[in-house]
């Protein structure tokens, strides 16, 4: 009835499976989380912090990495400004997926349903036919909101 998924989907859905394992089953992801929730204390409990915040560099470009091959395959060719405005999506993303952004939690999957908010957001925006520009104001409308609802529901502390 619905057909193969396109290639990127399988492709998100193998490294969220992937990514789920490291930081959940691990003892890097142990280490990552704990990094992210407060680095001095990691720092003083004896954790590499600096070795653990170097591979999580690594891995963050090498994903990097993989989304420009995917936007490339779809477009069909190159450009270094293809990108631009991307950053905004994913921090959206990421906090509606419940993240705070002062760290130390956070879920994949939480994070892949926050995506799944913005993209049908950006693609509503563009079928009713809004111009771009109002587009990235609306989508900062949405993090705002998203912002002040984890203010309210606690998670997002101000002072750690």
């Amino acid at each position: 009835m619905f057909g193969t998924p396109p290639v990127p989907v399988i492709i998100v859905l193998i490294v969220a499976v992937v990514m789920g394992g490291l930081l959940y089953f691990t003892t890097f992801g142990r280490y990552v989380f704990a990094i992210g929730g407060d680095e001095e204390k990691a720092r003083v409990l004896g954790l590499p912090c600096d070795a653990i915040k170097t591979w999580i560099y690594v891995i963050s470009g090498m994903l990097a990495g993989v989304g420009g091959g995917i936007l490339t395959s779809q477009i069909g060719s190159g450009s270094p400004t293809i990108g631009t405005g991307f950053e905004l999506m994913a921090i959206s993303a990421v906090v509606i997926g419940g993240t705070p952004l002062t760290g130390g939690s956070g879920s994949i999957l939480g994070t892949l349903v926050g995506s799944l908010v913005i993209q049908t957001l950006a693609n509503g925006l563009i079928i009713v036919g809004i111009a771009s520009n109002v587009q990235t104001v609306l989508t900062g409308v949405v993090l705002i909101i998203a912002v002040m609802i984890s203010i309210r529901h606690g998670k997002l502390r101000i002072i750690k």
